[in-house]
């Protein structure tokens, strides 16, 4: 007896989660390595945030930290809530959810890209100019992660 179109699980839909839940596990990891790197100078945002304590921020020498490091979080948020939603729109099929799910995954695209821009504004107005900074792996892992997510719940949504 062949299965109603409705209840059949759509492969490319469950590969696009995978992809989602995989850039989900990109952001974390990005979140926690090096963030930026300089010559000698570098490190994870709480390394940065410990040296930053350090030195007075009267200097404006940490211009961007805060923003780099708001987006960094609120893109692992709504990559969780994009991936939970893709997963839980494949079981439920309701149209209102496949909405709610292409927004937090646009949402999880733009912040990603927000959060290396305000990067390279850290590496660019802080004290790492002396030392010639960039963007780590984090930056990358965490940019790559959530634009992998947000294309893969997309997907999911909208094709599910």
């Amino acid at each position: 007896m062949a299965k109603s179109k409705s209840k059949k699980l759509n492969i490319a839909v469950v590969i696009a989660a995978i992809i989602a839940l995989a850039g989900l596990a990109l952001t974390i990891v990005g979140i926690l390595t090096d963030w930026v790197s300089a010559n000698e100078y570098g490190g994870t945002f709480s390394e940065i945030s410990q040296l930053r304590g350090d030195i007075t921020e009267a200097l404006g020498l940490y211009e961007g930290f805060d923003a780099a490091y708001a987006f960094a979080i609120i893109t692992i948020v709504v990559a969780a809530i994009t991936f939970i939603g893709a997963v839980a729109e494949l079981i439920m099929k309701k149209k209102l959810l496949k909405l709610i799910v292409a927004i937090f995954a646009a949402a999880t695209i733009v912040c990603a890209i927000v959060a290396l821009i305000c990067t390279y504004t850290l590496c660019g107005n802080t004290w790492y100019k002396l030392a010639e900074a960039a963007p780590a792996i984090g930056a990358w892992l965490l940019t790559v992660g959530g634009v992998l997510c947000g294309l893969g719940g997309a997907y999911a949504a909208l094709k599910g």
